[in-house]
């Protein structure tokens, strides 16, 4: 019987393993599904751009940035993407692309830019031209974040950007993210399951073994020659047809 008993609580927990793995992986695609914050991007792309805009070298105010020299404007974007590790654009007030750090866009290239709103000044800013967030999408679908600012004359509305990717949330990061808040609460239900499908098992197998003890004794019974013997018909379906 004792044998009758492993069986139950090995069927009951290979229910409770496949439950426990179907609840796990359904929550982590939710989890992914979930649209990844974007604020920290945002934040750090604002640290940066006030960060250069307070700089000696004045390149978001446009001191050293100059529509007639392309060569510096190409070092001094490259410098300033590489430094910050960023995307540093600069964009006509049409939408045209001037130069692009990163090269996906060709000069005289069209973004559509999705301005997003007008962010305060920051204290003891002497720039006249406020920061502005938003997106654009480029032509492989990427999405891009961008903190931007419209550099003053003789620029003529053109506007220094700089860029980062919308992050994207993928496995191995949900993972690392929730795989500890995760990981307790299914060990619990697990530990939880583990003690419900022993006690399940026990009370199981002993309804059982004590109809079919009634059996065996009837069994012996009359093999010794007592047909009076009776066997009370009790228990499930099959034990009662055997009965």
């Amino acid at each position: 019987m004792n044998r009758l008993r492993a069986r139950l609580m090995a069927s009951y927990l290979a229910v409770l393993l496949i439950t426990l793995g179907v609840i796990g992986v359904l929550i982590v695609l939710l989890l992914r599904a979930r649209p990844v914050p974007v604020e920290p991007i945002v934040q750090r792309l604002i640290t940066i751009a006030r960060t250069v805009e307070r700089a000696s070298d004045g390149v978001l105010g446009g001191r050293l940035l100059t529509p007639n020299r392309p060569e510096l404007i190409a070092r001094v974007l490259d410098e300033l993407a590489s430094r910050q590790t960023v995307r540093a654009l600069l964009v006509g007030p049409e939408g045209v692309v001037i130069y692009d750090s990163l090269g996906v866009f060709e000069a005289g290239a069209a973004v559509d830019l999705q301005r997003e709103g007008v962010l305060p000044p920051a204290p003891l800013s002497g720039s006249a031209e406020p920061l502005f967030q938003g997106r654009f999408t480029q032509g492989d679908g990427d999405v891009w974040l961008f903190v931007g600012q419209t550099l003053p004359q003789p620029w003529n509305g053109v506007v220094l950007l700089l860029a980062a990717p919308r992050p994207q949330s993928s496995w191995g990061e949900v993972l690392n993210t929730f795989g500890a808040s995760l990981l307790g609460p299914l060990i619990e239900a697990g530990l939880v399951g583990l003690v419900i499908a022993a006690i399940l098992a026990w009370l199981t197998s002993r309804g059982l073994v004590r109809h079919l003890q009634r059996l065996r004794d009837a069994a012996h019974a009359v093999a010794a020659g007592d047909y009076r013997q009776r066997v009370p018909v009790q228990g499930p379906d099959e034990i009662r047809d055997v009965a």
